[in-house]
């Protein structure tokens, strides 16, 4: 992607370029991600239908190969530090915005994640960055 933007003359050093990519910070996934998984199902089911209704292309358009994933990373701390700091300099991102709880999942139970994710992984992930 980045050299795409550089052979069109962008210096994508001078933009922000964010997406947003969530994170489901557990030690076990097993137990975890499905509730979850099924929120997200939820939420692609609705977006789909949106893209669709808007003749943008339905479930294809999220399954385009081009398309930048924004699946959600599920594991422990070092496992999402180390997905998050990949993509990030994958597609040389400046913000990445995470989701607070998926559609009909409830709060409460993404709490823990939330409080793992700035508390551990986001430290991490900007030491990572933030070297030269």
């Amino acid at each position: 992607m980045l050299d795409n933007w550089r052979a069109s003359g962008a210096d994508p050093g001078a933009q922000r370029v964010g997406i947003i990519r969530t994170c489901l910070v557990t030690d076990d996934p097993e137990r975890d991600w499905p509730p979850l998984r099924d929120a997200e199902r939820y939420r692609m089911r609705i977006y789909s239908s949106l893209s669709d209704a808007a003749g943008a292309g339905g479930r294809a358009t999220f399954d385009d190969p081009e398309r930048i994933t924004q699946r959600v990373i599920v594991g422990d701390v070092d496992h999402c530090a180390t997905e998050l700091i990949s993509f990030i300099r994958e597609f040389g991102l400046t913000d990445v915005v995470t989701w607070g709880s998926a559609p009909g999942f409830p709060p409460d139970a993404m709490m823990p994640s939330m409080v793992r994710f700035t508390r551990d992984v986001v430290p991490l992930v900007r030491a990572a960055i933030e070297q030269p």
